[in-house]
């Protein structure tokens, strides 16, 4: 149950964007209420990695030297054919203090934004569900809903949960961190539009024998993209990309053959079919898997909101912009879009500015989505670019784990430059 019946700023949202985004709200000040539909944070995740730029942003909240020693560190981006190491890219010359990426599950991320949430004295209201949105002058009155399992109350129709209790809240502003299917985007009526045919992945993560590389490894086939990532504990994950077209919705049948993340069922993939892409794709592999923890096929789309949000209701994350899995950029940029979105929210609860205001930052976030997306800004290979880059130029952004200055510096170790 909310503590009052007036607060600061709503997050709608418990991933890491939304966490991140109440935590660096609470850092300069602002009473904020976070509530999410699920129960907890994810118990699988699929994302799993965090950029040079995140950990920068993280430890500004202290949590970045938590989280390293529970992570494994990734210092290069190799990119192959067949069995031919085309080139890589070097971290370890970006300008951060973390100058690399950590590989870490999604949900060890979540706890501990969540820990730090607790430690600022805010709680997140799991099972609660920003229902209803209406501006009312310098105030927006919403209605949350309480959900259970329960005999009583009304069903939801999607989930089965029930609604158990709703509460009446006002609040300066709110924010959106809820996801693809975000509601609150919905109720502002923002189209989420499609930028990109979707694209399948056959995904695997597996313990195998010997040490874990220091190196994610991108294989660039004709019509697919394949992508290695090392994981602790004598783990890595491997993600195929099935070519062909692809159906608006791939099965969500849950059965013993099928995988769970967060609230998703995902239709299971056989261990046969793992001996087979590493066949065909990566040669060059020599780990053998020894244990298959899960295996899933999973959809991802590209697509981008037309608008981030108006007035003193806004968008971040997963509710503005989805991509696809290579190089983990919309959960990273989501939570660089959080830090900047929580400096101008204090400033206009604090009245220092007007809700206008947010109005730049929608535009300058969207339009770094379009170049992530290959939309925007045309991306051109130089003089010193090698054969295989300029093969690639069109499709290489998305699969580089990182973005803005980081990424441009790292285009530019290939030869490549917007």
């Amino acid at each position: 149950m909310f503590r009052k019946k007036e607060t600061d700023v709503i997050v709608a949202g418990a991933g890491p964007v939304g966490l991140f985004t109440a935590m660096a709200l609470a850092e300069r000040g602002i009473g904020v209420e976070i509530l999410d539909t699920e129960w907890r944070t994810a118990g699988r995740s699929y994302a799993l990695a965090l950029h040079a730029s995140a950990l920068d942003l993280l430890d500004e909240m202290g949590l970045a030297e938590e989280l390293i020693p529970a992570g494994h560190r990734v210092d290069t981006v190799a990119f192959y054919r067949g069995r031919e190491r085309l080139g890589e890219l070097r971290l370890g010359e970006l300008e951060r203090k973390y100058p690399f990426v950590l590989v870490l599950p999604q949900n060890r991320l979540e706890h501990a934004l969540e820990e730090g949430l607790k430690r600022r004295k805010v709680k997140v209201h799991w099972n609660h569900r920003l229902a209803h949105i209406r501006p009312a002058g310098d105030l927006v009155d919403t209605r949350v809903d309480r959900l259970v399992r329960d005999s009583s109350g009304y069903a939801l129709a999607e989930t089965g949960w029930l609604v158990d209790r709703s509460f009446e809240h006002h609040t300066q502003m709110v924010i959106g961190a809820d996801g693809h299917r975000s509601l609150v985007r919905q109720q502002l009526g923002i189209d989420f539009e499609k930028v990109g045919e979707p694209t399948l992945f056959a995904v695997f993560e597996f313990t195998i024998a010997g040490e874990a590389q220091h190196e994610v490894r991108v294989v660039l086939d004709e019509d697919a993209t394949s992508v290695l990532w090392p994981l602790r504990d004598g783990r890595c994950r491997w993600s195929f990309q099935l070519p062909g077209a692809v159906e608006d919705e791939i099965p969500r049948i849950k059965s013993r053959f099928s995988v769970q993340i967060g609230s998703q069922p995902y239709p299971f993939v056989r261990e046969e079919n793992l001996e087979q892409f590493i066949s065909q794709r990566a040669p060059w592999f020599a780990g053998k898997a020894e244990k298959i923890r899960w295996s899933l096929a999973v959809q991802f789309e590209n697509r981008l909101a037309a608008r981030f949000g108006q007035g003193r209701t806004w968008l971040v994350g997963d509710a503005t912009h989805v991509t696809g899995p290579v190089g983990v950029q919309s959960m990273n940029v989501g939570m660089a879009e959080a830090r900047e979105l929580a400096e101008l929210a204090t400033d206009v609860v604090q009245q220092r500015a007007a809700p206008a205001a947010l109005e730049e930052y929608g535009a300058r976030w969207r339009g770094e989505w379009r170049d992530l997306l290959g939309l925007g800004r045309r991306l051109e290979a130089r003089a010193e670019a090698p054969e295989w880059t300029r093969a690639a130029v069109d499709g290489l952004v998305p699969l580089v784990p990182a973005h803005g200055r980081d990424l441009e510096a790292l285009l530019e170790q290939v030869g490549l430059g917007y």
